[in-house]
Parts: structure tokens; C-alpha cells; sequence
């Protein structure tokens, strides 16, 4: 088992490294030092939309190796958000509007949260803030987290 491991890291920190170089990510955007000392990176995803939430859930744990918490409302998503776990990105697509989710992008923000509003407003695009427009693929998403850096 040891000898497996002992191949297997550098492998897979080698596959990683050539896939972000193709994706254009610097392997420290996403991962940073919490990758070198094995402690995740968090991702919020509040959405109604449970499929949606899924097929995110799965591409940003499997793609960018981040521990994913879903959420179907803004009031309980605020109280993930201040559990403790730095949430270093979030995918919002509930009405943007509401008081709960206008209070949740401002604490994600003055916590340094990079964040991708799904079907938001292309004006709301600055910064940390991305748009993301439905219908999207995972070449949208990669794209809007190369303009993160």
C-alpha cells in the first residue's frame, strides 16, 4: 500500500499540474498552500435547482478537488458561511434580490470569496464576481475562474 501511495501523489499531482497549465489556471489559484498541506478549499453552491446543484457539486470536487457545500436558500447558506469554513468560492443562482442573499454575496466578498452568479446580471461582473449564463458547460466555468486570477 505504501509503495501505491508513494506512486500515486506524484502522479496525481503531476496530471493536475499538466491539466491546469492546459486550462490556463496557476495551480496556486485555486488550491494555494492548503493544497501542499492536504486542507481543502471550500465551494458554496446555493441553488433550487438540485440537478444543477449536482452537476456542480461534481465537477468542482472532481475538477478543482473542492469540498462542496449545497444549499437550496441564502439563510442557510449565511450560517455555512460563518461556521468557519473559508469559503473561497461560490455559485449563486437564487434571487439576487432578496435581503438574505444580498447580506450572503457581501459576507463572501468581505471574506475574499471569489464568486459566479448563474443568470445574473452581465453589469454584476467585476472582480471577484463572474456571470454565468444558463444554459453553461464546464468550459464556461473554467473560463470565468482563469479571470479570477
Amino acid at each position: 500500500m505504501q509503495l501505491i501511495d508513494t506512486l500515486f501523489s506524484p502522479l496525481c499531482h503531476s496530471l493536475l499540474q499538466h491539466i491546469l497549465s492546459i486550462i490556463k489556471l496557476p495551480e496556486d489559484r485555486l488550491f494555494g498552500s492548503s493544497f501542499a498541506t492536504g486542507m481543502s478549499k471550500h465551494c458554496l453552491i446555493v441553488t433550487a435547482n438540485m440537478v444543477e446543484a449536482e452537476d456542480l457539486s461534481d465537477l468542482v470536487s472532481e475538477s478543482y478537488g473542492m469540498k462542496v457545500h449545497t444549499y437550496r436558500d441564502a439563510e442557510a447558506a449565511a450560517e455555512e458561511a460563518s461556521t468557519g469554513n473559508a469559503i473561497d468560492l461560490a455559485f449563486l443562482s437564487i434571487e439576487y434580490g432578496a435581503p438574505a442573499m444580498s447580506d450572503l454575496i457581501q459576507s463572501l466578498l468581505s471574506d475574499g470569496a471569489n464568486i459566479i452568479l448563474i443568470d445574473g446580471s452581465a453589469s454584476e461582473s467585476n472582480g471577484p464576481v463572474g456571470v454565468l449564463r444558463r444554459p453553461y458547460s464546464s468550459s464556461d466555468i473554467g473560463r470565468i475562474m482563469a479571470e479570477f486570477r
